[in-house]
């Protein structure tokens, strides 16, 4: 697909992206905030308190897909070249080190806290956590985007080389078997059908894709409704969870639930994110939290989970 004027490599930031990056990162504060609260201190919420903090959690899952779907507007214009050296010289390492120094950070914070014994098998036990994905559980979107950056120059090909009508039907595959299927299963109803992917993020990527060039067409009328429409469905079956209706409700609201892709559509529409006017530059106090979002999300997780 032919890329946006002014969206080539020498990057142009756009604002809309800047403002939902913003918007992302708070809605993970929230998020974080909220879930922490609510599971570490169980016993000072009433049991409205806890649905209501529940519903906020689930409503707050749109922030990593909008996340995802930037860089795939960004990453995945045939403009830009995303080579298999650039990622293993520059989007990878970046990744790595975050990963290695916070998850060396925090094991440094557990031994202090736990007063362990500092020896050789205590230090050791760090690099073994990063190895294995055991360390705090937030740090699985450094693993995420590692696992995401690997195959990024295929992704790029994809998007590069691929007709409308192709780009449409990847997605709706995607939907339809990592999102519609599992939500079969939750009601005994088996399928053999499968795909050979096993995630939903790539989704993700190519939906911030579509939705920038044109692929998909989706106003900001429409944009609203799939927002209140994915928002009604999570916190309709964020009740029917807490009430016992049902057991199995991470499909209606996890990331790879028609209802939060919903949602994401409908974010990144209503920021201005969708339907590509030509890019313009930032204002001068944007590019900042732009070229340093990565960062900045890493760093409120790491802040608000720590502190709790």
């Amino acid at each position: 697909m032919r890329a946006e004027a002014g969206t080539s490599a020498n990057t142009f930031r756009v604002h809309s992206f800047s403002y939902l990056r913003a918007a992302a990162c708070l809605a993970i504060v929230l998020l974080h905030t909220v879930f922490c609260a609510v599971s570490l201190f169980p016993e000072e919420a009433s049991a409205t308190q806890a649905l209501l903090s529940n519903i906020v959690v689930n409503n707050m899952m749109w922030a990593v897909p909008c996340f995802l779907m930037v860089s795939g507007a960004l990453l995945l214009n045939p403009e830009r070249p995303v080579t298999v050296k650039k990622c293993l010289t520059k989007y990878i390492p970046r990744m790595l080190i975050a990963l290695v120094v916070f998850c060396l950070l925090f094991r440094a914070l557990e031994i202090l806290v736990n007063h362990e014994p500092v020896h050789a098998e205590t230090l050791l036990s760090g690099f073994y956590e990063i190895f294995s994905g055991t360390s705090w559980s937030h740090v699985w979107y450094l693993y995420l985007m590692i696992g995401i950056y690997l195959l990024l120059p295929f992704y790029h090909k994809i998007a590069s080389n691929s007709t409308a009508g192709e780009l449409r039907y990847l997605m709706i595959v995607y939907v339809i078997f990592l999102s519609l299927v599992p939500v079969l299963k939750t009601f005994g109803i088996s399928v053999g059908f499968y795909i050979c992917v096993s995630t939903i993020y790539p989704f993700y990527l190519f939906c911030g894709y579509a939705l920038r060039q044109g692929v998909w067409r989706v106003n900001r009328g429409l944009g609203l409704l799939f927002l209140l429409i994915g928002t009604a469905a999570v916190v309709l079956f964020t009740v029917l969870k807490e009430n016992g209706t049902i057991k199995a409700a991470g499909v209606f609201y996890g990331y790879s639930s028609i209802f939060v892709i919903l949602q994401s559509i409908g974010v990144f529409t209503l920021f201005g994110c969708a339907a590509a006017k030509p890019a313009h530059r930032e204002k001068k106090n944007l590019p900042a939290f732009s070229a340093s979002s990565f960062w900045r999300l890493i760093n409120v997780r790491s802040a608000f989970i720590s502190s709790t």
